[in-house]
């Protein structure tokens, strides 16, 4: 679980913990990087939407979708409100990722 200060936003911090993530991976012989992302079912929270066209811009392809409750049946009532799960995946085998300036 990997999160920057919405207030430090455009920043280049999430850039640069996902670049130090997928270089580490890589070093490590991972070939495809997977992202969860948890997001209300019946509301929109601005974090998730974020987070969503973010992995979308960089991207990641959505390759599954489904209810949380249906994937994690015991862990589902601890939940605040129901949610969903979209799951993201990209290849990071040769993917150049790059050290941003400053």
């Amino acid at each position: 679980m990997l999160v920057s200060d919405p207030d430090r936003r455009n920043m280049g911090i999430g850039r640069e913990l996902r670049r130090f993530t997928i270089d580490m991976l890589r070093e490590q012989g991972v070939k495809t990087l997977q992202i969860e992302l948890l997001v209300p079912r019946d509301w929109d929270q601005a974090s998730k939407q974020f987070m969503a066209e973010w992995n979308e811009r960089s991207g990641y392809q959505v390759v599954r979708k489904g209810a949380f409750e249906e994937q994690y049946p015991d862990l589902a009532p601890l939940l605040a409100t129901p949610c969903d799960f979209i799951i993201y995946e990209k290849d990071i085998q040769n993917l150049r990722t790059q050290r941003s300036a400053g």
